[in-house]
């Protein structure tokens, strides 16, 4: 049996998806798979239109790969189809294919009618999007000047601009268009989030504090609240508030960073580290050293080559009498600092390894 009778289209509509899926709840998951059964099968004789719309539906379901497969279908069929190279962009890009991606937006983009950019500014917005994945964060820049000056009302254009210079240093020219995004979308989460990054970067931290909270409250209304973004919001914000003196209200917030990340998470991610050791420190502040190691032994059970919590739990040990363990623990930081070449660093856990051994 060809992949086209596998495949099933919904004629309802022939127009390409222009926005990015929903995360979908069980629930949604089970009703879409009830609508799933639903879709009638296209055959040989079917035409790019419908390989174009089913290729939609399987791209709003999250089979991108085959989506992508319809998409390809519809090309064949119709090689100059901008909507089939676009869904084509989209369902490569979301399925982590950001090279083949920038072909098919490419590919789209030259395809735009003469004097029609206005109806297809998303194409640059998308594509800014895939060459700021591929670390061309220039490029990315140069085609999101160009979907704002086709549409100046996207919102999210601006923030992710703003993302594209931060990227590159400049953070008060990414926290001009932050500021943009939030006076179109005053209920921009990511606007506000990534203000908040660039803010504490220039060392606005009263003003990074205020944003994170806006960010705060804002993915706690959305249906979405435990995304990975609302954990590193919290963690940020911790940050911030440890920075500002308050370290209770720090932990506080590790404390909720940490519980989104084991409530969100599938598999360990080194970036779950972050809290973890900054919620270390915070507890060593706060006099809580059995409570810091506990947190320092997560963080190199993440990242074994993490040198600087092993000097931390080394420290906070020491403070607990364990002078051994301490001294094994610096033996191993100062191991891990000379091989990444951090001289200072391993002067000064050798300095502790002196002063323990006298």
């Amino acid at each position: 049996m060809s992949f086209a009778q596998q495949l099933g289209v919904n004629q309802r509509s022939l127009k390409v998806e222009t926005n990015i899926p929903v995360a979908l709840n069980a629930d949604k998951i089970t009703s879409v798979n009830l609508v799933r059964t639903n879709i009638s099968i296209p055959n040989n004789a079917s035409s790019a239109e419908q390989w174009i719309e089913y290729g939609n539906q399987l791209y709003r379901l999250g089979e991108y790969t085959n989506s992508v497969t319809a998409f390809n279908l519809a090309i064949t069929l119709q090689p100059n189809s901008l909507d089939a190279y676009y869904g084509q962009g989209l369902a490569l890009r979301d399925n982590g294919t950001s090279a083949a991606a920038l072909i098919a937006f490419d590919k789209a983009i030259v395809l735009v009618p003469p004097g029609s950019q206005s109806k297809f500014y998303y194409l640059w917005k998308y594509r800014g999007a895939v060459l700021y994945n591929l670390g061309d964060k220039k490029g990315a820049i140069a085609d999101y000047d160009i979907a704002i000056r086709i549409n100046p009302q996207s919102a999210n254009t601006y923030s992710n601009r703003g993302k594209a210079k931060s990227g590159l240093g400049d953070k008060k020219g990414a926290i001009a268009d932050y500021d943009i995004a939030i006076r179109i979308n005053p209920q921009s989460a990511d606007a506000y989030y990534n203000r908040a990054v660039a803010k504490s970067k220039l060392g606005d931290k009263k003003g990074a504090l205020a944003d994170y909270d806006r960010a705060i409250s804002l993915q706690e209304r959305s249906a979405n609240s435990i995304a990975p973004q609302s954990a590193e919001a919290y963690a940020n914000r911790g940050s911030v508030k440890s920075d500002l003196g308050d370290k209770k209200g720090a932990l506080a917030d590790y404390d909720k960073a940490i519980s989104l990340q084991e409530r969100s998470a599938n598999s360990i991610n080194p970036q779950d580290a972050v809290a973890y050791y900054s919620r270390g420190i915070t507890r060593s502040a706060l006099g809580d050293k059995r409570g810091a190691i506990a947190d320092y032994d997560t963080v190199i059970g993440i990242n074994p080559q993490d040198a600087a919590a092993y000097a931390n739990r080394g420290i906070a040990k020491s403070s607990l009498g364990d002078k051994k363990g301490a001294i094994a623990d610096y033996q191993i930081a100062a191991k891990i600092f000379r091989a990444e070449n951090n001289l200072a660093l391993y002067d000064r856990v050798m300095s502790l390894i002196q002063q323990m051994s006298n």
